[in-house]
């Protein structure tokens, strides 16, 4: 789905059709007013898009844009639980599209036909009030996006869940992937089971190792793999284990020193943080990486899985996207029926803007996510008022194309290779 009319679609899907069945679920709209629900939820979509730190005054102003006419002070009476209700269903509705380019050509994920998919969560705190409907953990409330993010065709599945809820029972954890894909999970995934479902349907999966996990040799031996580890200083080494009786295969590569160091710094700060000592065999283990994975040798070599093990960082890049530069996890409201709008409709504009971004030239290997963020952002004015016109938007969009190779680019450094250098090159 990459064209401008598949594109549009679904916006008019999302901005106007979804909008304007949740307003009349919600309560939202009960009489004829300023501002109908679908304008409402284009006004928060494209005024966070355009600035996430937006003041009502700024919003208001795209609200002219969509053809409503209001104050600052009458769209502020708008949030309200009638909004949250409006904006979380219409959210809920676009994550249920499947919005995909087409997929980047990079030798490593020849190997993999159905695809390379990373699996990880990211959490948002939210205001204690809502420790009800987002118990957390760790906090009274906190928010969860379990994300399933498609290296090779853009495309991301998220699940909105109780920071409380474990990673592994979220359902886009427990996906069904086509045969031939592998997916790269986080520490907080280690399961027995799924790893074997998977495996017997053709998907692989690769996970880190904590470094209090027990694991046995071949023969069911329980034996001390950071010891063994030890014993192959500075060597790149793979060997059969076995885990709660599932064989398995146990991949390990040397950190650089300067990984090694900052993995130590963050061991410490968060023991600091939990005032407790860092774990001895978690400072040895931060000169390496390590994985359990069902990838059989003959499909991936020792260094391509650690280039697998690299590539789980996209998704942490994604998060990063989604926080820094949208501003998730920042409003500039106080009361609690807009700080969960403000919220929703945030989410829903980052995911417009991955949309567009996949229209405009997905090529994930050379491209910047931050940056092709940026330039969807300077745009969203304009589309704000534009987007039912396909020759206006063609235009926009076509812009968009062009400045995507040299504006949206990774910059190149001397000193230290991307992951997309060592997916190309392995």
């Amino acid at each position: 789905m990459n064209t401008i009319r598949d594109v549009q679609q679904a916006w008019q899907l999302v901005l106007v059709e979804s909008a304007t069945e949740h307003g009349a679920r919600s309560g939202w709209q009960q009489r004829r007013g300023q501002i109908s629900p679908s304008q409402f939820v284009q006004t928060l979509v494209w005024g966070f898009l355009e600035q996430p730190e937006a003041s009502v005054g700024r919003l208001a102003q795209v609200a002219q844009t969509s053809g409503a006419t209001l104050t600052p002070q009458a769209l502020s009476q708008r949030f309200s639980a009638r909004s949250v209700a409006l904006l979380r269903g219409v959210l809920n509705d676009a994550l249920g599209l499947l919005v995909e380019a087409e997929a980047v050509e990079v030798a490593l994920f020849a190997a993999f036909p159905g695809g390379v998919y990373l699996d990880d969560t990211t959490q948002i705190g939210l205001p204690a009030i809502w420790r009800d409907r987002w118990a957390g953990a760790g906090r009274e409330a906190a928010l969860k996006l379990a994300t399933v993010f498609d290296l090779a065709r853009g495309s991301v599945q998220v699940e909105l869940t109780a920071g409380r809820q474990h990673d592994s029972a979220t359902q886009v954890a427990n996906l069904t992937y086509p045969p031939g894909a592998v997916v790269i999970e986080d520490l907080g995934y280690l399961d027995g089971p799924r790893m074997q479902t998977r495996q017997a349907q053709g998907v692989a999966t690769v996970v880190p190792v904590r470094c209090t996990l027990a694991l046995c040799d071949e023969q069911g031996h329980r034996f001390d793999w950071l010891a063994w580890l030890g014993e192959h200083a500075g060597q790149p080494v793979e060997r059969a284990v076995r885990w709660q009786g599932i064989p398995l295969r146990f991949v390990a590569l040397p950190a650089t020193p300067a990984t090694a160091a900052r993995k130590r710094l963050g061991i410490r700060a968060e023991a600091g943080r939990r005032q407790r000592a860092p774990h001895p065999r978690a400072l040895a283990l931060a000169d390496w990486q390590v994985a359990l994975t069902t990838v059989p040798p003959q499909q991936a070599t020792l260094q391509q899985i650690g280039v697998l093990m690299r590539l789980r960082w996209q998704v942490e890049l994604l998060f990063k996207l989604w926080k820094n530069e949208g501003k998730l996890d920042e409003t500039r409201g106080w009361k609690a029926e807009r700080i969960e709008t403000e919220l929703y409709a945030k989410l829903l504009g980052l995911l417009v803007a991955h949309w567009l971004v996949l229209a405009t030239g997905w090529g994930w290997v050379d491209r910047s996510l931050v940056k092709l963020g940026q330039n969807v952002r300077a745009f969203a004015r304009t589309l704000c008022l534009c987007w039912r016109h396909e020759a206006v938007v063609r235009q926009v969009l076509a812009a968009l194309t062009q400045a995507t190779p040299t504006t949206g680019r990774i910059a190149s450094t001397a000193r230290r290779r991307s992951a997309a250098d060592y997916a190309l090159h392995t």
